[in-house]
């Protein structure tokens, strides 16, 4: 897919999704009062990227021959490092850095999500696979994602250290979940949504998923 454009973002906003503000529920997020300027915001995000004279500034050439925004590039050298910044001052400067939450802050998280196998995988080797390639499906196709912070359980009545280790639905085995759903959860101005673990469950050495506290 390569590039987001504004317009194919908004787009992606009316999608049946059950979203309610103020006590009613909202078919579009791009129209609502009090939601809209924010989607509008993100929409100029994607405009922006698409600037052929920003093109050097704010993306780069991936290794499948596309062009994807700085915020993913897997960061090799000082140099790509200080690319990548300034492609995050060039975003702060049209918010007045207001918008902390914007795209390009997760598409970070997400590269550095694939780039750390070594950890997801220090049990399975699959987790590594598939942490790359959710890097990679996140890249090809411009995701929009947001995240939260939550402690993930199959059984409210056992303590956390004690359930099945198998429970981060990004990564893991996602046959072993059990109807563990709110992972990768829609919000309102978002595409997918990534839970991550505020801090590891007490009493286990041996865990499923990474210390992300």
């Amino acid at each position: 897919m390569g590039l987001k454009t504004g317009e194919e973002y908004l787009s992606t906003l009316a999608d049946g999704r059950q979203v309610y503000y103020d006590g009613h529920p909202v078919s579009d997020a791009s129209t609502e009062p009090g939601l809209r300027n924010t989607a509008l915001t993100v929409a100029q995000y994607y405009d922006m990227q698409n600037i052929p004279e920003l093109e050097d500034a704010l993306t780069y050439e991936t290794p499948d021959g596309d062009r994807a925004h700085l915020s993913f590039i897997e960061p090799r050298s000082v140099d790509d490092l200080r690319r990548r910044a300034a492609a995050f001052g060039f975003w702060a400067e049209v918010t007045g850095g207001l918008m902390g939450r914007a795209p390009d802050y997760m598409n970070a998280c997400m590269m550095a999500v694939g780039n750390t196998g070594h950890v997801w995988g220090m049990h399975d080797e699959r987790f590594a696979k598939n942490a790359y390639e959710t890097y990679l499906h996140c890249r090809r196709n411009d995701i929009c994602m947001t995240h939260t912070f939550v402690n993930p359980m199959t059984d409210r009545f056992t303590p956390i250290a004690e359930q099945e280790k198998f429970v981060n639905a990004g990564i893991g085995d996602t046959q072993r979940m059990k109807g563990l759903n709110y992972q990768f959860y829609d919000k309102e101005d978002a595409v997918k949504m990534v839970a991550r673990i505020l801090q590891p469950p007490q009493g286990s050495e041996r865990l499923a998923w990474p210390d992300w506290s």
